[in-house]
């Protein structure tokens, strides 16, 4: 259902669009200036206040490959390059509880169509533009609020076309000023850096044009935090359980693909894991039917902190 008025809907629907059709190309000749995912993209960012009516809908995700237009609708086009499809998945995780796919999923590459993994299971977010009233064209950089986390994500878009961006996360704008240490994390670039104060400047890394970043921030604890991962972009908040139960760090999580999940896992500071508080683990794909994969690993405690 699409509705050019908003308010006679409020309180009785559960969700609704936020944006107009996408298409799966950055560019083309149907809009000014010749750009196509930006303004649908930027439709949703801007209505994200919209959330606490309903689950926002931005409209489905298209990821195929495909250079060649089919019976004269350019709604068949892929013309997506690897960068863009991540901003367009994106895109989808903070539209705010709808992930909707409009594809032949046995004409999708593997590589393509797990990047739906990034977003799946759906979770309860809150998301709210961070630069929404800055003079840049599109929102730049989106705050997402996991339910039932301790953690914070920042997602970066680089709307550049030919210069790559450098992520400057400046702790103050996201943090309260305490004496917290935080564990800053990048989804794609793997980056991780740790015990970062309220008062730092945490350099990232770069964006590639057209591309985006998910940045995790979360507060140093006595809990086990997940610093990276090729799953979920929450990069935690996907878990069943996290959790340090005598000698043994557990991790539990429904696998919904046929991939293998690995993450590193920063270890309280008085556990060890062979010498390092840095654990890679990987949960295989051995049993797709599985409700949910999970596995134990063996710590120490480090010594003189038993």
């Amino acid at each position: 259902m699409e509705q050019p008025l908003y308010d006679p809907i409020i309180g009785l629907v559960d969700a609704q669009r936020t944006g107009s059709d996408v298409l799966s190309m950055w560019s083309s000749n149907i809009n000014k200036n010749g750009k196509t995912a930006p303004y649908t993209i930027r439709q949703s960012a801007t209505r994200y206040y919209m959330n606490y009516w309903w689950a926002n809908d931005p409209d489905a995700l298209m990821v195929r490959k495909n250079a060649e237009m089919q019976r004269g609708s350019r709604l068949t086009l892929g013309l997506l390059n690897d960068n863009e499809v991540k901003t367009s998945v994106i895109n989808q995780f903070t539209g705010g509880g709808i992930m909707c796919q409009t594809e032949p999923l046995d004409q999708i590459s593997d590589e393509r169509l797990f990047e739906i993994r990034h977003i799946l299971p759906v979770l309860d977010t809150r998301v709210m533009p961070v630069d929404v009233l800055s003079a840049e064209r599109f929102p730049g950089a989106m705050k997402v609020m996991v339910a039932n986390t301790e953690s914070m994500l920042i997602c970066i878009t680089n709307w550049s076309d030919d210069a790559e961006k450098e992520i400057l996360l400046d702790m103050s704008d996201y943090v309260a000023c305490d004496e917290a240490k935080y564990a800053v994390c990048g989804f794609y670039s793997g980056i991780y850096k740790i015990g970062a104060a309220s008062d730092d400047v945490v350099n990232m890394g770069f964006i590639a044009p057209h591309a985006s970043e998910v940045i995790k921030i979360e507060k140093l604890s006595d809990k086990p935090v997940i610093v990276a991962s090729d799953n979920n972009y929450t990069m935690g908040a996907e878990c069943h359980r996290l959790a340090i139960e005598g000698d043994e760090l557990i991790i539990e999580v429904q696998n919904l693909l046929p991939v293998d999940i690995n993450y590193k896992v920063l270890l309280p500071e008085k556990y060890t894991c062979n010498g390092n508080r840095i654990v890679d683990v990987c949960l295989a794909a051995e049993n797709p039917e599985a409700e949910t994969i999970s596995i134990k690993t063996r710590l120490s405690y480090k010594e003189g902190m038993g």
